[in-house]
């Protein structure tokens, strides 16, 4: 499965008031890409992976395409990303790993 964003932050909102709804993923393999910020009505999310969690940033593009982070000579500094659910975020997995050159955050804001 795979959640996907251009966006290198993502904002969340707080937890809605009396919210019980959950969301459940069980797959071989999970990427988190970019930033991904989940609703607020949900209580818990459960990502379950027989297999890898790979998060993998990216490098941002502003309204002109280019990347937000490059130096002038073009060279990008950092990959970021994150994964924002409101309520109780679980992860299990093989392994849970940021790809090579990513800055990932797993948060509840």
């Amino acid at each position: 499965m795979r959640l996907q964003s251009i966006q290198q932050r993502a904002f969340g909102g707080t937890l809605t008031d009396g919210a019980t709804d959950s969301l459940t993923v069980n797959t071989q393999a999970i990427d988190l890409v970019g930033s991904v910020s989940l609703g607020s009505t949900l209580a818990s999310v459960t990502l379950n992976a027989a297999g890898d969690v790979r998060l993998i940033g990216v490098d941002g593009l502003n309204p002109q395409g280019t990347p937000l982070n490059a130096h002038l000579d073009g060279d990008l500094t950092t990959l970021e990303g994150a994964f924002v659910a409101p309520g109780t975020l679980r992860v299990q997995a093989a392994q849970v790993f940021a790809t090579t050159g990513s800055t990932f955050i797993l948060a509840q804001p």
